[in-house]
């Protein structure tokens, strides 16, 4: 039996869903995760055990943006299960991100204005939960984008639970426990590196019991902190999580290299990379996001 929830979410404007749409599209940690097109996206995520699949469709425009989500599980649907769905979902998509402190600022950087007007409306798409950027962050480590995908594909099918909704099948990727039920000796067979596995044990069982309000509004400190003292977790990794995985948006590492490539791409002449950062305060990341992300604009 499948059961079926209705609801209406209200991202803050300007929301560009078309945007969202795209810039999935060519996210690799997530290909062939989703259905997608120009007016739907249809995913499965793993919650307290149960998979849920949800179906967003616009039903609003950039500046009056409206979005109908459709709640298919193969158990009953809680009151409390549809709300805590409906913060993953913001969490996922950003809804709630206010850009317009961003884009005023954006305003002021004449070498910014070609990639304020391309990606205007855009919320950063981040994984679905910090937990699975955390794993990504893991399965990329020395290894090429596509044997990682195929590592987390792994997963989705052993650890975690399927749905088929409208005769297509969606995965969701596991929770912490759905991995720790299982032996070193299983996990290793997906990720065919022992090293690996005792760090995505670790990560396991730092998420398992982690409060997520902590990672998101807890001290920034404190929570680089948490993420750095699980083993396999770096510097890099502990900024990708914070940023990608959790939406802390407020730092950002100015010296990686991909930053520095698409900076000097975008700056010419004598810019620094720290003093442009600065001028956008706590939106510096969502500007590296945006640096970053616009070749899912332009292919």
């Amino acid at each position: 039996m499948l059961y079926k929830k209705i609801g209406e979410l209200f991202p803050k404007p300007p929301f560009d869903f078309e945007k969202t749409i795209r810039f999935l599209g060519g996210f690799p940690p997530t290909k062939k995760e989703q259905t997608l097109n120009e007016n739907h996206l249809t995913k499965a995520i793993l919650m307290n055990d149960q998979i849920f699949v949800f179906d967003l469709q616009s039903e609003g425009d950039i500046e009056n943006p409206k979005l109908i989500y459709t709640i298919f599980s193969d158990k009953d649907i809680s009151d409390k299960s549809l709300k805590m769905l409906e913060k993953k979902i913001d969490h996922f998509l950003s809804l709630s991100d206010d850009l317009k402190e961003f884009y005023t600022l954006a305003s002021e950087d004449p070498w910014f204005q070609h990639i304020n007007k391309k990606l205007y409306g855009y919320h950063q798409v981040k994984f679905l939960t910090p937990f699975e950027s955390a794993c990504w962050a893991i399965f990329t480590q020395k290894t090429p984008t596509n044997i990682a995908k195929e590592i987390k594909m792994r997963f989705c099918e052993n650890f975690g639970q399927s749905l088929e909704i409208n005769n297509q099948c969606y995965s969701a990727f596991p929770e912490p426990v759905n991995i720790l039920r299982a032996s070193e000796e299983e996990v290793t067979e997906m990720v065919k590196n022992k090293r690996k596995t005792q760090y995505l044990m670790s990560v396991c069982e730092a998420f398992s019991d982690v409060d997520e309000q902590f990672l998101t509004d807890g001290d920034y400190d404190e929570v680089e902190y948490w993420l750095k003292a699980i083993k396999g977790i770096g510097e890099w990794s502990a900024s990708f999580i914070l940023i990608r995985g959790i939406g802390r948006m407020e730092r950002l590492p100015v010296s990686e290299k991909m930053l520095l490539k698409v900076f000097s791409e975008t700056y010419k002449g004598d810019q620094d990379v720290k003093v442009i950062a600065n001028h956008y305060g706590n939106w510096k990341g969502y500007w590296a996001h945006y640096l970053r992300a616009l070749g899912a604009f332009t292919k």
